[in-house]
């Protein structure tokens, strides 16, 4: 099992990988589709290697576009059922098109369903190596056709232990662990106690944050909490805060640009993250980067970091919080890019010279 290979060098800076993806950004400005995602394609371009994208449903439109100098090619799939028909026909077209333009050396899917299936497609049309990364919801509820991922010729990359364990009790066995990673880390003063981002769903669990937000106010302490996102659960969440006296304590703030929320963690002390499940969890590594605490549920990145995971139990976990909030900031640690970068070149270059394709 592969954490970050070693290579202090881009062996593969001068190949083109050719990404296929059910989403990415439209535009420079939007950097709340798949942060992961787009910042591993902004880093591995910087390094010298071709990229090109393919998006299968995100976004909404059918001209190609530049993306911080990426070629990006939507199929404006838009997740409607008459239009997935077609979509393995356009990617195979569309790779055809880019291939003659400058020769792809591996294609690289993420998400283990319908991308990995057009990405086995494609990478057979052409004759060219391919791999995929498995990026965590997927292996929530895996069906029937999760099967055929145990026995293919291609590396599948898990982006932590969590997932890659729940990859094995499927049958499904990991070449490496690639972590992801960040840009970089903000200098801020800490005026927001403890803060939650995510989905307001009910996987990201936020109403356990709420239920410490009350335990911490039954015991008369003062703070000040923060919710990032946005999702079906808002008035729910309104509502307990309204029901549970939290307003002076709580703001629910909605949905914010990538970089605005980074703001946000930097500013706080503590971040909780109740999530039931998750493949990575970014906003953790976030935390940690920013010098933020991190309280977080074993999922994920969080259940093989040294750092103290929520149980489930209210008074134990609010006596944590209080603890985290007395403590002085911790040091910044940050999981580079750069290190994921080159870990997906040398799988890069390990890959061109076996020439698998397909599945």
């Amino acid at each position: 099992m592969t954490n970050f290979p070693k290579t202090g060098t881009s062996i593969a800076s001068n190949k083109h990988i050719l990404f296929i993806t059910p989403g990415f950004p439209e535009s420079e400005q939007d950097s709340q589709c798949i942060p992961a995602l787009w910042i591993y394609a902004k880093a591995l371009a910087e390094s010298g290697t071709n990229v090109s994208i393919i998006t299968l449903q995100y976004p909404f439109v059918n001209e190609n576009y530049q993306w911080n100098g990426i070629s990006v090619y939507p199929l404006n799939g838009a997740n409607k059922k008459v239009k997935q028909l077609f979509l393995m026909r356009k990617a195979v077209e569309y790779a055809s098109k880019i291939h003659k333009e400058k020769s792809i050396d591996v294609v690289h899917s993420f998400w283990l369903h319908r991308a990995t299936d057009i990405a086995g497609k494609v990478a057979q049309s052409l004759g060219v190596p391919m791999l995929a990364t498995a990026m965590g919801q997927e292996m929530r509820n895996p069906n029937r056709r999760f099967e055929r991922w145990k026995d293919v010729s291609f590396p599948i990359v898990s982006i932590s232990e969590f997932q890659s364990d729940a990859l094995k009790r499927e049958g499904v066995i990991p070449t490496s662990i690639i972590p992801w990673g960040i840009e970089n880390a903000i200098a801020a003063e800490k005026d927001v106690d403890l803060i939650c981002v995510g989905s307001l769903i009910p996987l990201k669990n936020v109403s356990y944050f709420l239920e410490l937000c009350a335990q911490l106010k039954s015991q008369n302490t003062d703070f000040k909490a923060a919710i990032i996102g946005d999702g079906p659960e808002k008035v729910e969440l309104q509502n307990s805060i309204q029901s549970n006296d939290l307003s002076a304590n709580v703001q629910l703030v909605g949905s914010l640009s990538y970089e605005e929320t980074q703001k946000w963690i930097a500013r706080s002390k503590v971040l909780v993250h109740a999530s039931n499940f998750e493949g990575f969890g970014m906003t953790i590594i976030e935390a940690m980067a920013n010098e933020t605490h991190v309280l977080a549920t074993p999922v994920g990145i969080a259940k093989s970091l040294e750092i103290p995971h929520l149980i489930g139990d209210l008074e134990l976990d609010g006596a944590m919080v209080q603890l985290l909030l007395k403590a002085d900031r911790p040091e910044s640690r940050i999981f580079q890019i750069s290190e994921t970068v080159d870990a997906y070149q040398t799988i890069y270059e390990s890959v061109s010279r076996g020439k698998a394709t397909g599945s």
